[in-house]
């Protein structure tokens, strides 16, 4: 068995929806979670998630949509926590890559003013956080500290790069996630996978971050996590089938889902 732990349903229509889980379902993916942007897409990922029994749902800001304090917004979020496959804070946290970055993405103070009511948002639902956090984690970090949310407990969806950052997460026992970044053959993949084998086993998760962009060609899917096992498997030296039921049981515990 398998677990994609951060995709994007809501981005695909709904007949490749069908067919991407579908797909999933013949290649053992027993468990994903689908996460939202902003209100709009958090509300459509509640609605998959309620769906579909192996699909769980996560609700809040990404950076790059990041808006100033609403507290109307937010209280729309939390009413999404009615539904009980609600189980994680998500997509949140901090971008300062600027290349790369969206055009229009928010200055720092307003990502920064954002993440902490996401946060904030996390401790009043009592709901673990998962992040997307590039060339900022000591900023994350330091305002997760300063709201006194650790013990929410977390998992950094955007690959770690480096044995610092690496140390500095787990040194709070969050999860780190490895996706797709991981089957790259150029020589930022090799180093990516130096930081993988580092991950201790109890606390790798696997994704996808499969995003629907509406072009032609081939669908990526929560299935595609299955060769993000493969060679995460290579890599430690272990079966395919080991790194999943490893990881599924990981996110499980991670999410508080039982069954």
């Amino acid at each position: 068995m398998y677990s994609d732990s951060h995709c994007h349903l809501d981005s695909f229509s709904e007949e490749q929806q069908a067919w991407l889980l579908e797909e999933a379902a013949r290649d053992e993916i027993v468990l994903m979670l689908t996460t939202g942007l902003d209100l709009e897409t958090s509300q459509a990922s509640v609605r998959i998630a309620e769906e579909h029994p192996c699909v769980y749902a996560g609700i809040g800001y990404h950076p790059s949509e990041a808006v100033p304090i609403d507290g109307d917004i937010y209280g729309q979020l939390a009413g999404l926590t009615m539904s009980e496959k609600v189980v994680v804070v998500s997509e949140v946290g901090l971008d300062f890559s600027g290349q790369g970055a969206p055009q229009d993405a928010p200055p720092r103070e307003i990502q920064e003013a954002c993440f902490r009511r996401n946060v904030q948002l996390a401790k009043e639902l009592s709901l673990p956080l998962q992040f997307h956090i590039v060339n900022a984690h000591r900023e994350a970090f330091r305002i997760l500290e300063e709201e006194d949310a650790f013990y929410l407990g977390g998992a950094i969806h955007e690959e770690v790069a480096s044995e610092a950052d690496l140390d500095l997460w787990l040194g709070k026992g969050y999860y780190i996630t490895v996706g797709l970044r991981v089957l790259r053959g150029d020589v930022n993949g090799r180093e990516f996978a130096k930081v993988v084998e580092l991950i201790p086993l109890e606390r790798l998760l696997l994704e996808t971050d499969a995003y629907g962009a509406g072009g032609q060609g081939a669908l990526i899917g929560p299935a595609m996590v299955k060769q993000v096992a493969q060679k995460v498997a290579e890599i430690r030296g272990m079966s395919p089938e080991e790194i999943g039921r490893i990881t599924t049981e990981n996110l499980r515990r991670f999410l508080r889902i039982k069954t």
